[in-house]
């Protein structure tokens, strides 16, 4: 037993000899050992032996030079708390957790990464705000944090990563505004902040990111009108905005996005008309206007549109299409929702409601199935625009529609001679009349309950 004791001593000295460099004191090894614990790695769907000291050959892992610069875990079962001790992998090119059960915070100590091109912890249930020490990774390309619970406001800090490309953020708790310092991503191609809790106006220094091709801020809480600076984002391939507070017009800006090929602005508060600019949009395969509050006669030059295949302007306040021909256009996509009408004839049926045109001298062709630039009294222009409407003299009786005024390029309307014709709807319906290059006709307008009290002679 005497001779033996010193040789166990000499073992256990070896053993401690060989092993010491490559484990025992290798910070790497450490991280790694430290992610395996505190993320349940007898639970992974593909394990680590820890006790096998090359760690270069464990599953998801790549070295150079012995050093890790590519750890990819994603959908491997990992759950728990992503370790602070990660902040060792110095040379750490690409790390992606995504797509686990992971939970807690995000260690602020991710920041000293300062080799790290991309990151992606999205798809699991971390928590808590963003770390604002996330923008020192000057050298951050791709940074994926989505679907989880983050909280907070998105922190301003992330505006200085200027080599980022691509930012997603969305499907979290964010809350706050955008960050205008955003803009400063010059180098950003993809930008995703929806579904989430974020408030306020869209920083109109988004339209610097002259790169950008996806920008994605639907399902929010964001208000305000939306940045005619946004049309400088010439690279643009899809802009949604949908499911927010946006109110105001739909700025004629958009119509300089050439490579556009899906507008997305549904379930907002905009109103005013839709700008023909839109007609401009060649590579526009969908638009999606439905539940606003949009007004007026649809642009003849969306029919300009060849690659269009979805328009959907359903629960706005639009009364029909300006010429015939683009509503048979619009008729013929493969999807189509909105008016089935023109602007034209909404308010020649308007007209045709009010007067009591049985009592008319001459009511040829009016409320017919026939082209309505052949009624009586209707002319029209090569795209059977309604350019002139005569009935003087016709036994016309009652009130003057305000829908007349959707006939956008009437330049002559002569209502004179029909005594019992008393009065326009609206203020605004007969300073619009008495702009007219050649207008003769009421006067008045009518009180809000029966008839003017005096009725001014114009006949």
């Amino acid at each position: 037993m005497k001779k033996l004791i010193p040789l166990i001593d000499f073992l256990i000295v070896s053993f401690t000899v060989v092993i010491s460099p490559t484990v025992a004191e290798n910070p790497e090894y450490d991280a790694l050992v430290a992610l395996y614990n505190s993320t349940e790695g007898a639970n992974w769907s593909i394990r680590w032996n820890i006790g096998y000291p090359d760690f270069c050959s464990w599953y998801g892992i790549t070295c150079e030079a012995g050093y890790v610069t590519i750890l990819e875990l994603n959908y491997n079962n990992l759950s728990g708390a992503i370790p602070a001790d990660l902040a060792m992998l110095g040379n750490l090119q690409v790390l992606d957790l995504g797509d686990n059960n992971l939970s807690g915070a995000i260690p602020a100590d991710l920041a000293m990464l300062g080799n790290l091109q991309f990151l992606d912890l999205s798809d699991n249930n971390l928590s808590d705000p963003i770390p604002s020490d996330l923008g020192n990774l000057s050298n951050l390309k791709v940074l994926y944090l989505d679907g989880n619970q983050l909280t907070d406001s998105i922190p301003p800090e992330l505006g200085n990563l200027s080599n980022l490309s691509m930012l997603g953020l969305s499907f979290n708790q964010l809350s706050g505004s955008i960050p205008p310092e955003l803009g400063n991503l010059s180098n950003l191609n993809m930008l995703y902040l929806s579904i989430n809790q974020l408030s306020g106006s869209i920083p109109p220094e988004l339209g610097n990111l002259s790169n950008l091709e996806l920008l994605f801020l639907y399902d929010n809480y964001l208000s305000g009108p939306i940045p005619p600076e946004l049309g400088n984002l010439s690279n643009l391939s899809v802009l949604g905005l949908s499911f927010n507070q946006l109110s105001g017009s739909i700025p004629p800006e958009l119509g300089n996005l050439s490579n556009l090929e899906l507008l997305s602005l549904y379930d907002n508060y905009l109103s005013g008309p839709i700008p023909p600019e839109l007609g401009n949009l060649h590579k526009l395969e969908g638009i999606y206007l439905s539940d606003n509050s949009l007004s007026g006669c649809i642009p003849a030059k969306l029919s300009n549109l060849g690659n269009l295949q979805t328009l959907d302007f359903y629960d706005n306040y639009l009364t029909g299409w300006e010429t015939p021909a683009s509503l048979m256009w619009a008729l013929n996509l493969f999807s189509y929702t909105g008016p089935n009408q023109t602007c034209d004839h909404v308010a020649l049926m308007a007209l045709y409601e009010t007067t009591n045109v049985k009592s008319w001298n001459n009511n040829s062709g009016w409320g017919s199935q026939d082209p309505y630039c052949g009624w009586y009294g209707v002319d029209c222009d090569e795209e059977s625009r309604v350019t002139g409407l005569d009935l003087s003299f016709n036994n016309l009786s009652g009130l003057v529609p305000a829908e007349v005024t959707n006939t956008n390029h009437l330049v002559m309307l002569h209502l004179n001679g029909n005594p019992e014709l008393v009065c326009w709807q609206t203020v605004a319906a007969l300073d619009w009349a008495n702009n007219l290059p050649d207008y003769l006709g009421p006067d008045v307008v009518c009180p809000s309950v029966g008839l003017p009290i005096a009725i001014v002679s114009w006949y």
